[in-house]
């Protein structure tokens, strides 16, 4: 049957240079929506290229930002090695986007309706330009003077790491504003003795609900996000083992291709490289069960 659930959106902006740092946001933003899907809860990624249809104004920037910046929670915003093209109002298309999440003051979600990121990396010298990194840094250095904290990252798996806690964040406190503070129904006057002792019998049932339902729901809720995180941060050094791992067993085969060594030791170092990779497989089966129960064969 339908449900009612409560959705946060989360608006992804950046200059045109990141856009694969933009697909790895997005991913996070799909993980965060399958683990909050519990409580009941949506996270709706919205960005130019699935939520911004084509459409006339004075500039492109307005055409994006009259439809993905209405309705939104949170920004986060990415830099690589441009600022961006400038608008008519600002230095680009992207720190307009993040000076309308600034000017939201009254947003439930804070401090964190904002969250920045610069790469702190450059691939390649020939491929940028001076001048951009000169804005970038330019408005880098203008965000700390006005007090907002922003990350520097230098690889994607950080970008994911600090995106994926920094995003939970005000989400989870939010909740429990929530289940401290719940909004309640307007007040109606009874219009008889029974009808007033009726609803303040429902009041009581809504108050116990509140009290001990919701807070358990909370707390397992909240358990299993930790325990997701857990298992995604294992399986990630999981991975790590196995591509040292494997790199060094590629090394150690190479060293024994020679006719001179016998089949035994080549034998040894071929199943000793097949035991390692079953065992770390194991584990990467178990994390990925603990993380999504069912969606793998036992």
């Amino acid at each position: 049957m339908p449900r009612e659930a409560l959705e946060f959106r989360v608006v992804v902006a950046s200059p045109s240079d990141v856009f694969e740092l933009r697909k790895i946001i997005f991913e996070v933003i799909r993980e965060l929506d399958r683990i909050f899907e519990v409580q009941n809860i949506t996270i709706r990624g919205l960005g130019w290229e699935e939520n911004a249809s084509p459409g006339i104004d004075s500039e492109p920037q307005r055409v994006i930002s009259t439809q993905i910046l209405r309705d939104y929670d949170i920004l986060i915003a990415v830099f690589g090695a441009k600022l961006g093209s400038a608008t008519s109002t600002d230095r680009s298309g992207t720190v307009e986007e993040i000076e309308n999440a600034i000017s939201k003051e009254n947003s439930e979600m804070g401090m964190h309706r904002v969250q920045v990121y610069f790469r702190d990396k450059i691939d390649s010298i020939s491929s940028i330009s001076l001048d951009e990194l000169q804005r970038l840094a330019d408005y880098r250095n203008s965000l700390s003077e006005r007090g907002i904290l922003y990350r520097e990252f230098k690889s994607n798996d950080e970008l994911q790491r600090e995106v994926r806690v920094n995003l939970q964040r005000p989400i989870s406190d939010y909740l429990q504003r929530r289940d401290r503070h719940p909004v309640s129904a307007p007040h109606k006057p009874p219009d008889t003795q029974s009808e007033a002792s009726a609803q303040a019998d429902d009041s009581r049932k809504i108050d116990s609900a509140n009290d001990l339902g919701f807070l358990d729901y909370q707390e397992k809720a909240e358990a299993a996000v930790n325990a997701a995180n857990a298992s995604m941060s294992a399986m990630s050094g999981l991975l790590e083992e196995i591509t040292a791992g494997t790199n060094q067993n590629v090394e150690e085969l190479e060293t024994i291709s020679s006719p001179l060594v016998p089949a035994t030791e080549k034998k040894k170092v071929v199943n000793s490289f097949a035991d390692f990779l079953k065992s770390r497989a194991a584990r990467l089966k178990h994390e990925a069960l603990r993380t999504h129960p069912g969606s793998l064969d036992s």
